[in-house]
């Protein structure tokens, strides 16, 4: 097995899964001896019960058996995507994610949609050839957007409706940004803290917060921004309540016709963002930005008296590549309003 440019690591986590009784077991390949190991996860020692081993070779070992089988070390501790073909092999304990409210087996998001009507055969194909090609990872849907092959809300409205969304790990993951190990130990550091995985990510030193937000562009399909280079609409600053602008760490930035564009520290919050729509009665959509950066632009707006005031930067509002084009014009046309 090649492993490219980059250094071997010892092992290669292959996957984590929780049996029902909540012990957890971890398979790992070692790079030395190509040899399986199988180990639970602070565990007291005591033996598997016959319903746990049962579990095992239900939903565990065919699973295992899959993941090994589509195993690649071209990037340390990666798995490549599965085939698109739906695998006969039911999801195990640890598949909660996959699983949608209808208790239907796991498909990817391009199979639901073509089930559902939205996009055809043709255009899913034309997709995953695409998505093969792009020299870094991008999810299918974000793929299909690009191309316009389905809409914005369409995609959100799938992603919610199927809780298909890829986590930030996922992501950083498939970039290359972090290893297996790297985003397993971060995981174990999160649980039970109010910090996000990308935040926990970057406090242990493995990410800068600039890459770890283009991720997040890149999982949310959203526009990452300087809101240093933009001028902010203080009459919509006035609408929201200074309590709510810090609790969920939110800034409305822009009105342009029926659309505010807001400024999140976590874009994923769809409950936020419905929240606002409500309140304003009109269409929200979220960029992102440097959480301090941020921060410094709730207290320049809602305590002036307090903070000191600064003009816009005049450099460039969108940093890295513009992942919601309807968004960033939506940018340009409010800015260009304020200082027309």
């Amino acid at each position: 097995m090649s492993t490219g440019d980059h250094s071997p690591q010892p092992y290669y986590l292959i996957g984590q899964w929780r049996l029902q009784s909540d012990r957890r077991l971890r398979a790992f390949v070692s790079s030395a001896r190509g040899t399986l190991h199988l180990a639970r996860v602070h565990d007291d020692g005591t033996e598997l019960t016959p319903d746990e081993i049962a579990e095992c070779y239900t939903h565990i070992f065919p699973d295992l058996l899959r993941r090994l089988h589509d195993f690649s070390v071209a990037v340390p501790g990666l798995l490549r995507d599965a085939p698109l073909a739906s695998s006969s092999v039911a999801p195990g304990p640890s598949d909660r994610q996959a699983d949608d409210d209808s208790g239907e087996p796991t498909q990817r998001l391009g199979e639901l949609l073509l089930r559902d009507g939205l996009i055809t055969d043709a255009q899913l194909q034309a997709a995953l050839r695409l998505q093969a090609a792009s020299p870094s990872y991008v999810p299918i849907g974000h793929v299909l957007l690009a191309h316009q092959i389905i809409s914005r809300r369409t995609l959100s409205m799938a992603l919610r409706r199927y809780r298909k969304s890829a986590r930030l790990g996922e992501v950083l993951l498939k970039a290359g940004h972090i290893t297996a190990a790297q985003l397993e130990e971060g995981l174990e550091l999160q649980r039970g803290t109010p910090l996000r995985i990308g935040q926990m990510l970057v406090r242990l030193g493995w990410l800068r917060e600039t890459t770890m937000r283009d991720a997040l562009c890149m999982q949310l399909n959203v526009n990452f921004v300087d809101i240093d280079a933009i001028a902010i609409d203080r009459d919509l600053v006035r609408l929201v309540p200074e309590t709510f602008a810090r609790q969920y760490c939110v800034l409305p930035l822009c009105r342009v016709d029926d659309v505010v564009v807001v400024a999140m520290d976590d874009p994923g919050q769809v409950d936020v963002i419905t929240a606002l729509e409500r309140f304003f009665g009109l269409q929200v959509e979220a960029v992102t930005t440097i959480g301090s950066k941020l921060r410094a632009a709730i207290d320049r707006l809602y305590d002036p008296a307090g903070s000191p005031q600064i003009a816009p930067s005049g450099g460039h509002m969108i940093i890295g590549p513009i992942r919601d084009h309807a968004v960033a014009e939506l940018l340009m046309k409010a800015s260009e309003r304020l200082f027309s």
